[in-house]
């Protein structure tokens, strides 16, 4: 009886003896084909379609990152920025500050102007709370200048600091008042404030900080 011996060039399949290279052979096509369909390959291409790993891409990629290196002027042909040109005023405490205090029988009101803005001469009073003090006409310590205003035409205006002194008799609360504008172009309220006139041994004007 001849016994088949096992050759390192021989290997028997299915009662055949097949050479040792068409099985290597075999083995290397079927590790390719499998290396193909596994879901590591497959990842792989799908992150190089997302990443845009093609030259086309990258092609895309460079422009993309020239345009963001150039200056926003260059790529919009110098566009100027918009610029708020709308004026800003300031709060009427501040546009115009007002202080008063007793002389004697005199009561003197001073009012701080800020440049650019101005008050109406005919809407600067005093008026007596108590029906027994008595207000005398006031005189100002400069002359008012004629103003456009946009609402009420050509007026008499005080566009820098002026002192107002008034004439008094008696003692009492009184109501200091006064208004002005911006010019340009806003008008403020007429805005009053309440003081305490003391007899003439006192030689302050209080005030009560409470608006009437």
């Amino acid at each position: 009886m001849v016994q088949q011996r096992f050759s390192f060039y021989n290997i028997r399949h299915h009662g055949k003896c097949q050479p040792l290279a068409s099985w290597v052979r075999f083995i290397l096509l079927t590790s390719i084909v499998v290396g193909l369909n596994s879901p590591a390959y497959a990842g792989h291409k799908l992150l190089e379609g997302l990443t845009g790993n093609t030259d086309k891409n990258q092609s895309n990629n460079s422009e993309i990152a020239v345009a963001n290196a150039l200056p926003h002027s260059t790529l919009l042909g110098s566009i100027p920025a918009p610029v708020d040109s709308a004026p800003k005023f300031l709060p009427v405490e501040q546009a115009f500050n007002m202080e008063a205090h007793q002389e004697g029988h005199t009561l003197v009101v001073m009012y701080q102007v800020t440049p650019d803005y101005y008050l109406y001469r005919d809407k600067l009073h005093v008026k007596p709370v108590n029906k027994t003090l008595t207000i005398g006409a006031p005189s100002f310590n400069r002359q008012s200048v004629v103003e456009q205003d946009p609402d009420f035409g050509a007026v008499q205006v005080f566009n820098q600091n002026i002192t107002v002194r008034y004439p008094v008799q008696g003692s009492g609360a009184v109501t200091i008042q006064w208004q002005g504008c911006a010019k340009a172009g806003l008008c403020y309220p007429p805005q009053r404030q309440n003081f305490n006139l003391l007899p003439v041994t006192g030689s302050v004007l209080q005030a009560d900080d409470v608006p009437s």
